[in-house]
């Protein structure tokens, strides 16, 4: 008996079983992926972006410009912090209560 046509109807199937299974692994890896990427770097990134901020008031406050120190905002987050602020522990002679901020 001649199964020759049969046997390769066989690896076909399953040869297109196997591909398959890569394109949705693929697109399942594409999709979800970038997702955990994100979430293990945003913590990174927001670190970093908080130490900026400190590092700039440090440095409008060692050169005592009172208007920047207490009246700019610096955005981070989508969210305004004031380098008076004290999450970012920055420590300065600096008194805002007389500056006019207008």
């Amino acid at each position: 008996m001649n199964s020759r046509g049969f046997d390769i109807a066989i690896t076909t199937i399953i040869l297109i079983i196997i591909s398959l299974a890569v394109l949705i692994g693929l697109i399942f890896f594409v999709k979800n992926g970038f997702r955990s990427f994100q979430s293990t770097t945003d913590p990174l990134l927001k670190t970093q972006s908080l130490e900026g901020a400190r590092q700039a008031c440090e440095l409008v406050c060692k050169t005592e410009n009172e208007i920047t120190f207490c009246c700019e905002s610096i955005t981070m987050d989508k969210e305004d912090l004031f380098c008076t602020n004290s999450t970012l522990g920055v420590n300065c002679n600096i008194d805002c209560s007389i500056v006019s901020c207008t």
